[in-house]
């Protein structure tokens, strides 16, 4: 009499985990790491030249918070890399300059760079291509989710102009 094994897994949880390991391996499409270098080349391009509305400025902080967990999970995984430590502290500073802009705009309601921001903007775009090229799908999901998470505590503390002035106006 033979005895089928017993396995600790179902057959859908086997799946899932092979799905993953796979997931690590694959990289972004370049179709989509084209895609990502298209729109953080448009949003930089667009607060540059003064068009740039609430979505444009949402969107660069978004990309500057997700780019700079990649580059930090990249950095852990391959803590050897002299290359992604450069890009770790390159995308730091885009993420200070990111908030940077979005305080101003909530405070002034102007989306613009001052200074060197614009020159650091467009160097990061750099980095956050050549992260994109880098980085295995998972990690790359894991950090948007992350991003989400951190985001919206963000988007709560730096409210539109408009809502708040009504919020001072109200108080008085």
């Amino acid at each position: 009499m033979s005895r089928r094994p017993q396995f600790r897994h179902t057959r859908e949880e086997l799946l899932h985990r092979m799905e993953l390991r796979q997931a690590r391996r694959r990289h972004l499409t370049p179709d989509q790491v084209k895609a990502l270098a298209l729109a953080h080349l448009t949003n930089v391009d667009a607060i540059a030249r003064g068009q740039a509305d609430a979505g444009v400025l949402w969107d660069l902080a978004e990309a500057a918070l997700q780019w700079s967990l990649v580059a930090d999970a990249l950095r852990q995984q391959h803590p050897d890399n002299a290359d992604l430590e450069e890009a770790a502290v390159g995308m730091r500073q885009h993420l200070d300059t990111a908030i940077g802009v979005v305080k101003r705009w909530s405070a002034t309601g102007r989306i613009v760079f001052r200074g060197p921001e614009l020159t650091q903007a467009r160097e990061a775009i750099d980095w956050m291509d050549a992260l994109a090229e880098t980085v295995d799908q998972l990690t790359a999901i894991a950090c948007a989710m992350q991003c989400q998470r951190m985001l919206d505590p963000l988007k709560k503390a730096h409210p539109a102009p408009a809502a708040r002035r009504s919020e001072l106006a109200e108080a008085a």
